[in-house]
Order: structure tokens, then C-alpha cells, then sequence
């Protein structure tokens, strides 16, 4: 593996020569431990833990090396570092070198996610496979891991739950370790029901008039996922929760809400993401939207799918005008599109600059929703035309107005002409 790199050298040595100013001469405590690796080294300070993050953040770790283990490979590498009296730029980043190499060495095996989803009245196996993983849906608990499955810890933690209102899932993938696995099998789970949820949302409106709201979507994640190994032990003793779960809400029923059909809509929807070669993008996109309507909290799904919409946009550090511009520009009714969004950009600004929580943010959200579910669905047909994302936002940054875009078009011929004119004098053809 290359050496480590630094997104800024000389941010990460002045963060270097203030954690070795922390640093206790000859500590006799151990400070920190990893396994059976002990370090003598000792760090003391209000400012470690902030130095120690900042630090990290400054590594551009290999995509493979999962969020978890980053924080643990830079501890490893700075009190290693220390120990030996190295504190240096050059020193930790040979360790987090090595430290990444052997992580990836590792061969990779099959973990199962055991969770459920908001689905009732299942009566057979539903077969779902992703680019990345296998995704079982069924009304009984998997044989296979009945003996090692944590069932108190269900009964004891989700009494409240409507459990009949969910079908048990497992999703299979293959990982170096068991925070890899969790995070690849719920990233892979929340692509599949971040594209039905869309087909499900699609035209949906609601006014609740109240203030407990249901959660946008469906079909939603379970409170607890836990991790086995395929031949049915545990893989971890850990316990991977939603933060944001929401005990009460709609399911989607198996035979009476046409799941099959949806099922059958996703599959030909993942084809078309697979022939523009654009899966990981659009992973993230249905993370994105899951993680903004699983909530019950209508003004923080409004923010999110804001955030989303500009991801879409490919807006970057532009302003909001250019969000305005590429969405509009993949909708019929150009006039409604953009007042629609001249209003969310006002409500967005209320809600990020003053905090605001505003009494009308379902009916927003639902707005923001079909704008980024029409968006979404159009999406596609420019990625099957456009090269690159350069190219997609120069196709939507152009003017809407056609006598403007003829004009541009003979402004491009008389370029084009003049080039050709010029590389003739010139020898070049």
C-alpha cells in the first residue's frame, strides 16, 4: 500500500507537535490499550481528545477501512509513536500505513445481519439480492441461528412494539470485520428501502393536524439489528440500534399494498442505476432518504431532504440559486417547480439560521418530497446521456428558455467553425 497521505501536511505537524507538548515524560500509567498491546505512554490535557479528532480527520484513509476503526488505527499509531519516542509526521503515518495494509490483507467471510422490517401479513420467503448482499424477507426467525439469537434482549427492549407489524430480515454480505459487515449489510438493506419507500411516496400527500407525526416511510428499519456469523454464532456481542426509531406507525401490508409489484419495479430500477455504472452514488442518495423519512420529527426530515436535493444537484459550495436551477430544469411546469422552491428556500433558511421550527413543516416536507421524488425519477434518464458529473451540470445549468439555448447553440457552431478554420492555416489537419 502507497504511504499515507495527509489532506494537509502542515495542519496535521502543528497538531503532532501540540499532542507531543500533552505528552507526560515517562508516564509509569498505561494511557490506552488495544488487545493484548499495552502503551506506557501518557497524554494529559483538555485539548488531547480535540487534537486527537482533528488529527484523524486530516488522514485520507483508505475507502475500505471502515469509520470505526479509524479512530482506533490513529490511537494505535500516535502511542506508538510515542512509545518510541517518535512523534513525528513521518512516523505515524508509516503506522497507519501498516496498520491499513494489514486490515486489507484480511480475507474477507460471510456475515448475516438479523433485523426486521415494517412488513405484515407475509406468507412466503421474499428474495431480495443488492449489488453487495442478500436480502431474505420472512414471516418465522431463520432456523439457522435460533439457538444463538438474543431473544430477551428483544422481548425485554421492544415490549411496546407491534412486532406483528414486522416480518424478520436478514441480510448476507461479506466483510473483514464485524463493523464493516453491519455497516455494508444496513448501508445495502437501506438502498432496497430507500427504492420501494420512493415508489410507495411517489404522488403522497398528508396533513396530520397534530403534533405526533407517523414517520414518512412505510417500510422502515427495526429498533435492533444483530450480527451472526452464516453458521449461526454470534459475530459480535454488539448491538446495532436506530437512534431516531419510531415505535408507532403505518407497515405495509404483504398482499394488500401490492408489494410484489413494487419488488418487481425495484429490480428493473436497480438494472437501469447498473447500466450507468452508478450504484455507489445512488446508495448513498436512498441512505439519505431513509435516514431523512424514517423520522418522526418532520422538521429535521425537511432539513435532510434539503441536504439531499442539493447532493442531487451536485451543488457543492454553489448557492441555493443553482439548486433552484438544476431541479427546475428536469421539470415540465417550470413556473410551479420554481415557486414551489422559492418557498422550501425560505423555509430552509428559517429553520437553519434562526432555529425555527415551523408549525407547517409536514405539508413543507411532503412538498420537498415530491420535488426530490420527481427529480429522482428523471435522474436516471440523464445519467444514461451524460459521461460525468461535470457534464451533467453543465447540461442543467443551461437556460430553460429555448431562443436563449438556439443562441448559445449558434454562438457554439461559430466557435467550432473558427476552430477548424484556424487548425487548417495552422497545419494541424
Amino acid at each position: 500500500m502507497a504511504k499515507t497521505k495527509w489532506k494537509n501536511s502542515d495542519t496535521a505537524k502543528e497538531l503532532i507537535g501540540r499532542l507531543s507538548h500533552l505528552q507526560v515524560k515517562d508516564g509509569e500509567s498505561f494511557n490506552w490499550c488495544h488487545g493484548n498491546q499495552a502503551y506506557k505512554s501518557k497524554f494529559e490535557g483538555p485539548d488531547f481528545e480535540t487534537y486527537m479528532l482533528l488529527l484523524e480527520e486530516q488522514v485520507c484513509f483508505n475507502d475500505h477501512i471502515p469509520e470505526s476503526l479509524r479512530t482506533k488505527f490513529m490511537s494505535q499509531a500516535v502511542f506508538h509513536a510515542a512509545d518510541n519516542k517518535k512523534l513525528n509526521i513521518g512516523y505515524i503515518s508509516e503506522q497507519i500505513r501498516k496498520l491499513q495494509q494489514e486490515y486489507i490483507s484480511q480475507p474477507e467471510q460471510s456475515y448475516t445481519l438479523i433485523t426486521k422490517i415494517s412488513l405484515s401479513g407475509i406468507k412466503s420467503k421474499v428474495n431480495v439480492q443488492t449489488p453487495h448482499s442478500k436480502i431474505v424477507i420472512s414471516k418465522y426467525f431463520p432456523k439457522t441461528f435460533k439457538s444463538h439469537y438474543d431473544f430477551s434482549f428483544i422481548e425485554n427492549n421492544c415490549a411496546k412494539i407491534n412486532c406483528s407489524a414486522y416480518s424478520w430480515t436478514t441480510v448476507t454480505v461479506k466483510a473483514r470485520c464485524e463493523n464493516s459487515a453491519a455497516s455494508k449489510a444496513l448501508s445495502e438493506l437501506s438502498f432496497y428501502l430507500g427504492v420501494i419507500n420512493l415508489f410507495y411516496n411517489y404522488g403522497q400527500d398528508r396533513r396530520s393536524f397534530g403534533t405526533r407525526y407517523e414517520p414518512v416511510n412505510k417500510l422502515r428499519r427495526f429498533k435492533y439489528h444483530m450480527l451472526h456469523l452464516t453458521t449461526g454464532e454470534r459475530a459480535s456481542k454488539l448491538y446495532w440500534y436506530e437512534s431516531d426509531f419510531v415505535d408507532y406507525g403505518r407497515s405495509i401490508h404483504y398482499a394488500t399494498d401490492v408489494f410484489q409489484v413494487k419488488n418487481k419495479m425495484f429490480r428493473s430500477f436497480l438494472k437501469d442505476i447498473q447500466a450507468v455504472n452508478r450504484y455507489p452514488f445512488y446508495r448513498t442518495v436512498f441512505n439519505r432518504y431513509v435516514d431523512a423519512l424514517e423520522s418522526s420529527d418532520m422538521n429535521k426530515s425537511f432539513r435532510s431532504l434539503w441536504a439531499l436535493l442539493e447532493t442531487l444537484t451536485f451543488t457543492g459550495k454553489d448557492n441555493y440559486s443553482v439548486t433552484i436551477h438544476r431541479t427546475v430544469a428536469l421539470f415540465k411546469d417550470k413556473f410551479l417547480a420554481k415557486q414551489k422552491l422559492e418557498l422550501l428556500r425560505e423555509r430552509r433558511n428559517m429553520a437553519i439560521h434562526s432555529d425555527t421550527q415551523f408549525n407547517d413543516a409536514e405539508s413543507m416536507t411532503y412538498m420537498l418530497m415530491g420535488i426530490v421524488n420527481g427529480y429522482l425519477m428523471c435522474m436516471l434518464d440523464v445519467m444514461k446521456l451524460a459521461t460525468c458529473d461535470k457534464q451533467i451540470k453543465d447540461i442543467l445549468d443551461l437556460p430553460y428558455d429555448v431562443h436563449k439555448l438556439n443562441e448559445a447553440e449558434q454562438l457554439t457552431k461559430g466557435k467550432l467553425e473558427n476552430i477548424t478554420i484556424f487548425k487548417k492555416l495552422a497545419g494541424h489537419s
